[in-house]
């Protein structure tokens, strides 16, 4: 996987990385300690995370990447910011669970500069088609991670 730019916000740690551009498949980060290089390299786990299914609070996101040759992707999305001493002390019950999660407020999936997908708080639109309603606390890129274009991007 070649990565060709990054955004990332953390509104809950208070972190930032304004567009960090990669011009080389082949990157080294190098620079005095303190400057940010493990943060970066947290971003991207975080992004790995959430590809796969894992919700974070308050996280914002842009990613430029190729998944090989014939697939180039841009993938932006943000979770809803919770700010609650009850985040996570939850109940039994799974549904009371999910209810208390962060929830995607947006994400959009590009491929090959054409909008394949795009979700806002109450609508998904997969290949220029309305959804059914999915699950608002994991990306798209999880729950259709089965499809042909979306598969090549986890």
């Amino acid at each position: 996987m070649y990565i060709k730019s990054l955004e990332y916000w953390d509104s809950i740690a208070e972190w930032q990385l304004t567009l960090l551009k990669l011009d080389n498949p082949l990157t080294l980060l190098v620079g005095d300690s303190g400057v940010g290089k493990t943060q970066i390299l947290r971003a991207l786990l975080n992004l790995k995370k959430i590809a796969n299914g894992v919700t974070l609070n308050g996280i914002k996101w842009a990613i430029e990447f190729n998944a090989d040759n014939e697939y180039w992707y841009r993938w932006e999305g943000e979770f809803d910011n919770l700010i609650s001493q009850d985040l996570f002390k939850f109940g039994d019950d799974d549904d009371d669970k999910n209810s208390q999660l962060p929830k995607i407020s947006y994400e959009k999936l590009i491929l090959n500069n054409k909008e394949i997908l795009s979700r806002n708080k109450t609508d998904i639109t997969f290949e220029g088609n309305q959804t059914v309603q999915l699950l608002r606390h994991q990306s798209v890129l999880h729950l259709l991670k089965e499809e042909e274009k979306i598969y090549h991007a986890n």
